[in-house]
Parts: structure tokens; C-alpha cells; sequence
């Protein structure tokens, strides 16, 4: 069984649209889709948008179906000049910038299943790396936090995902697509559209429209982008399931 890991639903359904045939269901009252790929079951989880979420889905999607290896996927932000909107990094650390700056390990893709990931995202265009992901709770990261770091990016869960992960001693791959660049930045604080408890609150994000309303000539770029990183990924994460050397 391989467990799939994602915090929004939209990231899932580029996924989803690839395999074509699932089943829906739930695991501790979270979102799930089970489906079938030659000589793999699998089952995403929609875990929802922070760490301590992704934690808690992990550990309840390993408690239900006890995967041999889980996968994290979904859009990230990139904070060095090399990576670009679309490419796609393959994340063989997880890093989170507070207490002491954790580092836990990830299972590192094997040279053929990152063989087929990297010719089915250049393929589209776009680029594969093996980097790391830096999780945050949604604030800015500086270019000198990240710098002794192999090609970051940035996102708000795969730390947890790795810490319920190791707990269980079950391998974890992630893989990141990017939505926003140095070159291609937010146009908005995303720690100032979530709550307390990291949740995404949509009349935050209509509030700055309204202080800003230059934003909404850049909200359609950035959709496009957030489509383009998610396609991408999806992609990725196809080549990798159908290569029997990532089980």
C-alpha cells in the first residue's frame, strides 16, 4: 500500500484525473481516495493546510492502512534564483525553521523512478531537482536561513508528515511543484490570510483586495502559476508510482 499525502484538494485532483478510476471514503473524518495503479494500491488523504494537521493525518492514514511508503506532494514557493514557476524538486531533507532548527531525512527517489519523473516533468517544460523542503507556519523565510540548503522550497506541512513518518519508521518521499519564484513572488502575506491555527481564511484575502486592488491584476497570474506547479507535480508523482523501484 502507498499512502498520499496532500493539504488541499485541488492539489489531488490533477492526480486524481490521471488515474481515472478511484473510490471516495474517509480516515479519522478526513477526505481519502483509494484507487488502483499496476502492481500498487494506493490512498490520498487530504490533510488540510498546517503542520499539525499533516501530523495528525499521517499518523491516522498509517494507523488505517499501514503503507509500506508514504508520498507528500502539492505546490511550494522557491526562494533562489535557480528554481522557476512549474519546476518540480524532489525533497531529500525536511527542515523547520524554529526550535532549533529541526532537520529529519527523507527517502531519497531512486535513480530510475527520478529518471521517469524527470522526463515526464521536462516534458512539460519545466525542471526536476533534488533539493529540500523548508516548513513554515506561513512567514517569509530569508534567502540567508535557507542558504546552506540544496535547492529549497518552501511549504507548510511535510515537516509534520516526516516527524509522524519517522515515528513509524515508514519511508517518506516528497515532492513539491512551484507556484511562486523569486522572480514570480506572492502577491500577498500568507501568514496574514490564516488564522491562529493556520487555517486559510478566504475574507482575509478579500479584505487586502479591497486595501489593494492592484492585486486582483496579479491574482490570475498567480492561478495560472498554482495550476501549472500542480499539473507539473501530478506528473511527477504518476512517474514515480508507476516505477516498481519506488516501492
Amino acid at each position: 500500500m502507498t499512502g498520499l499525502i496532500v493539504a488541499m484538494r485541488r492539489e489531488a485532483r490533477p492526480l486524481l484525473l490521471r488515474v481515472g478510476r478511484y473510490a471516495k471514503g474517509t480516515i479519522a473524518g478526513l477526505a481519502c481516495w483509494r484507487f488502483k495503479l499496476p502492481g500498487r494500491d494506493c490512498i490520498l488523504v487530504h490533510c488540510g493546510i498546517g503542520l499539525e494537521r499533516a501530523r495528525a493525518a499521517a499518523a491516522a492514514l498509517m494507523e488505517e492502512a499501514n503503507p509500506s511508503v508514504l508520498i507528500s506532494f502539492g505546490v511550494s514557493g522557491g526562494v533562489e534564483e535557480d528554481l522557476q514557476v512549474g519546476d518540480v524538486v524532489a525533497a531529500e531533507s525536511a527542515v523547520l525553521l524554529e526550535s532549533g532548527h529541526g532537520v529529519l531525512s527523507l527517502s531519497t527517489l531512486p535513480p530510475s523512478a527520478f529518471q521517469a519523473a524527470e522526463t515526464s516533468v521536462s516534458m512539460r517544460g519545466a525542471r526536476l531537482y533534488r533539493g529540500s523542503v523548508v516548513t513554515t507556519r506561513g512567514a517569509k523565510v530569508r534567502p540567508d536561513q535557507v542558504k546552506d540548503l540544496l535547492h529549497p522550497v518552501l511549504d507548510m506541512e511535510t515537516y509534520g508528515i516526516a516527524q509522524a513518518a519517522a515515528g513509524r519508521v515508514i519511508p517518506l518521499l516528497s515532492l513539491r511543484g512551484l507556484s511562486d519564484s523569486v522572480r514570480e513572488p506572492l502577491p500577498f502575506d500568507l501568514a496574514a490570510l490564516s488564522d491562529s491555527d493556520h487555517n486559510f481564511r478566504a475574507e482575509k484575502l478579500l479584505l487586502q483586495v479591497l486595501r489593494h486592488p492592484g492585486l486582483l491584476r496579479r491574482l490570475p497570474r498567480l492561478q495560472e502559476n498554482t495550476r501549472r506547479a500542480e499539473e507539473n507535480v501530478a506528473a511527477a508523482v504518476t512517474a514515480v508510482l508507476s516505477s516498481p523501484a519506488a516501492s
